[in-house]
């Protein structure tokens, strides 16, 4: 009786190989990876937009004028060689100083643009926060506190707690597809 010696070392390593072929060539590359502005809070005001990322050691702001949102993201793909990719974004940042019909087409800006993810935090911060965020004293989860205790109530729209019934604020809707502001009493 002769015994068969078993070839599968080469049946094996073959296998391994078109596996580590398959891996190196699919997926992102590190290039497509170091070209992209993976960005955590998005902060608009009139004229200004800001992706902001808190990789590193420090947030880091990267600025455009306020055109329209996908004007300006091409403008900040332009300015800083580096793709914004926005569906990280935890936080969209607007300022106070917006009046109700420049928030309601920032609004419908962040809604046409299908990178926003769905359930992003919408604030509205008044100049000092956003000049921490500008200048990278903060990251965005602080700013979120912080603009969460600031109780910003100016008549077009509020954040507050539930002991503030019977005060007047300013709601966003959407009814058939367009969106409508108006103030209700709680």
């Amino acid at each position: 009786m002769s015994k068969r010696k078993s070839n599968k070392t080469p049946a094996v390593l073959f296998l391994i190989t078109v596996i580590v072929i398959l891996f190196t060539l699919t997926g992102c590359s590190g290039y497509e990876i170091s070209t992209k502005l993976v960005s955590d809070a998005i902060v608009i005001t009139p004229e200004k937009l800001r992706l902001v990322t808190d990789a590193g050691d420090k947030p880091k702001t990267y600025e455009v004028d306020y055109v329209k949102l996908n004007t300006s993201l091409k403008d900040i793909k332009n300015k800083y060689d580096l793709n914004p990719f926005l569906s990280h974004s935890k936080e969209i940042i607007i300022s106070a100083d917006v009046t109700v019909k420049q928030l309601a087409s920032l609004i419908q800006d962040l809604k046409e643009n299908n990178q926003i993810p769905p359930d992003a935090k919408v604030s509205l911060a008044e100049k000092e926060a956003l000049d921490m965020l500008e200048n990278g004293d903060v990251t965005t989860e602080e700013i979120h506190t912080i603009i969460k205790n600031s109780g910003i109530c100016d008549e077009r729209i509020c954040s507050y707690n539930s002991y503030l019934t019977g005060d007047k604020f300013t709601m966003l809707y959407e009814n058939g597809g367009e969106l409508k502001i108006k103030q209700i009493t709680i």
